[in-house]
């Protein structure tokens, strides 16, 4: 069997998120984890990522070390979601027509994923969210009255493409309910992100911050993400100067890059925090693990998230959270019963929250078995494996329905 991951965008135009990725040969998104996760937990699939480049003139490949199979299509691109890549669709529907072909297309909505639903009504798919929603709903929370007559026209197309997917994973309960006016309930499951239980645990907090050169006296938060504006790294530095009025030794370490450093290292200047904040820059994913056990607390203060895999990391490590209550933070701080949740965009709030889980005055220990029933790979993987094996099952009764048509006639 093949199972093929396909991403709907291009690499290169966010290289300031990871400007050490090349853009061809880039391997380290989520959806390369996934196909990972897929060949540890079968290595009888072969497991394939497509996607299309813009800074490409031709096709692309390559396998990587861990034998899955790269390809790289030319790409029209106007804008994130709006990329077209006649090549990448055209390998999409030739696959389609193998009856050993699986697919997981990666984002929901987007250009690709609308034109590959109707490729794929009829193979063995899933659409997997990364988050976001359906333009009904965003025309209903909007703020702004100019994306309402964009999002009229994005409207009808969803209708007509995201129901033909035979099942869709989204990230959070919120995404599920607004799908609900597009798709039948049994269609849709909560399906978030995996996580490796083996490699992100608990582990020694003084040994960790010696393998990270850090103080093992100061009291330490750590924010792991973009520098983007949409993860309210701002507040997070104004959050840190209140607390650090009332904890001393107080300390941060930021792991990420992205278009905001230049000026998040300003406003430490300004804020007088040049002393109590570390710019890491990028940490590869393999490596974080050690980063959260040296925290104390790890801090989201995202303005939109639409599932929150930092806080599942931190939280597997035995690292409690401060989050934005955004996305599907919500529900990973219930089902590890663990963290402190705040309004966006208040660091006043978010202040009083690191006060209250370093002062061990809210719950402090996460229930790392519980969140590994949930957001394990071997969760996912077992619901991915019975949708496949349900949709085979319903493609050759299909075949065998259309062979006794044909002998009718």
């Amino acid at each position: 069997m093949r199972c093929i991951q396909v991403l709907h965008h291009s690499i290169s135009p966010f290289h300031l998120h990871d400007p050490q990725a090349d853009p061809r040969r880039y391997r380290t998104g989520w959806p390369m984890i996934f196909a990972r996760a897929i060949r540890a937990h079968d290595p009888g699939v072969t497991v394939e990522c497509w996607r299309p480049e813009r800074t490409l003139r031709g096709p692309y490949g390559w396998r990587d070390d861990d034998g899955t199979v790269h390809r790289v299509f030319p790409s029209f691109y106007l804008r994130y979601g709006y990329e077209w890549s006649p090549g990448l669709l055209r390998a999409v529907r030739a696959a389609a027509r193998d009856p050993e072909v699986a697919f997981v297309v990666h984002g929901s909505y987007n250009l690709h994923a609308y034109l590959l639903g109707p490729m794929l009504a009829r193979s063995p798919a899933i659409l997997q969210s990364h988050g976001g929603f359906p333009a009904h709903h965003l025309f209903r929370v909007t703020r702004h009255r100019w994306l309402r007559w964009a999002l009229l026209a994005v409207a009808p197309v969803e209708r007509w493409t995201l129901p033909r997917y035979p099942h869709v994973f989204v990230l959070n309960d919120e995404e599920r309910n607004a799908l609900s006016r597009l798709l039948p309930a049994d269609r849709v499951t909560v399906s978030p992100v995996g996580v490796d239980f083996a490699r992100f645990s608990p582990g020694d907090r003084a040994a960790a911050r010696c393998a990270c050169g850090l103080d093992r006296e100061a009291r330490l938060v750590l924010y792991v993400g973009r520098l983007s504006p949409e993860k309210g790294v701002p507040h997070l530095l104004e959050a840190l100067g209140l607390a650090r009025r009332r904890i001393a030794g107080l300390r941060l370490v930021v792991i990420g890059c992205g278009p905001l450093e230049g000026q998040l290292r300003s406003q430490v200047e300004r804020l007088g925090l040049a002393e109590s904040v570390r710019f890491v820059g990028r940490v590869p994913n393999p490596e974080l693990p050690v980063w959260y056990r040296a925290a104390e607390v790890t801090v989201m203060p995202s303005l939109r998230e639409g599932f929150g895999l930092v806080a599942v990391e931190s939280l597997a490590c035995g690292t409690p959270i401060v989050a934005s209550r955004v996305g599907g933070t919500t529900d990973i701080a219930r089902a590890f019963e663990c963290g402190v949740l705040v309004p966006p965009r208040d660091p006043p709030a978010l202040a009083d929250a690191i006060a209250a889980v370093l002062s061990k005055s809210v719950p402090t220990t996460p229930n790392v078995g519980r969140g590994r029933a949930r957001f394990g790979w071997p969760a996912k993987l077992a619901r991915m494996d019975a949708l496949f094996a349900a949709m085979n099952a319903s493609r050759g009764h299909r075949a065998r329905a259309a062979r006794v048509g044909r002998g009718v006639r």
